[in-house]
């Protein structure tokens, strides 16, 4: 019955260690359905998996108000990203989607991206990527003006939840030091990927413990 017990309560705590937060919609196939946008944002067929992802093109809305909707710190996109070569190089306008779900630690979001750059080096239009959980934020670059008039093909990257609660994923494309000339990013295959060794550890202890119950256990 030990046995029994402890396989159990160790499964038990693997599993929900490892619950898997909810994307709504990972794909963009039913549209922006479980998604927020602000700014130009569109589905597109120009897909990297399905037959969708999400547009989104510099300008529109004020940086200030794109980071608030993200519940990112004012000032924290410019922080993070690097200024252009014209020497204004701060973020001025953008648009932006995003998502807020419910993590565990050390959950992993995974992504795929393509951005377009329309403005070359000097005035450094970026997209960034963006977790946001209740005592942290993460932003890393996607695409900027390095590409300078070029493009990136299709990428992926990922962020990783360093707590669990609530977390809100999100993709944003600005304009630095200047209001056009929009460059764009497509994102696609937003995704939690399934529970690999560790769940498998715990199915297996489960089954262990099941294994054991009705079986006498020997006396010492």
């Amino acid at each position: 019955m030990r046995v029994l017990r402890i396989a159990t309560l160790i499964g038990g705590l693997l599993m929900t260690g490892l619950a898997q937060a909810t994307l709504v919609n990972p794909g963009f196939e039913a549209g922006f359905t479980g998604w927020n946008t602000t700014g130009q944002t569109t589905v597109s067929g120009f897909a990297n998996e399905g037959t969708a992802s999400a547009n989104l093109v510099a300008g529109t809305t004020a940086i200030g108000s794109v980071e608030s909707s993200l519940g990112l710190t004012a000032g924290s996109i410019d922080a993070a990203t690097a200024d252009g070569t014209n020497g204004t190089g701060k973020p001025t306008d953008g648009a932006a989607i995003w998502q807020s779900t419910t993590a565990s630690n050390g959950e992993v979001f995974e992504f795929a991206w393509y951005h377009v750059d329309n403005d070359g080096a000097g005035w450094n239009d970026t997209s960034i990527a963006a977790l946001v959980t209740p005592t942290s934020q993460q932003i890393i670059t996607l695409g900027d003006g390095s590409l300078n008039f070029g493009t990136s093909g299709w990428m992926t990257g990922s962020l990783t939840a360093p707590e669990a609660g609530s977390a809100t994923l999100g993709f944003v494309m600005f304009n630095q030091g200047d209001t056009s000339v929009d460059s764009e990013v497509f994102v696609d295959s937003t995704s939690v990927p399934a529970p690999g060794v560790l769940s498998l550890l715990a199915m297996g202890l489960v089954g262990l413990g099941l294994g054991r119950r009705g079986k006498p256990v020997a006396p010492v």
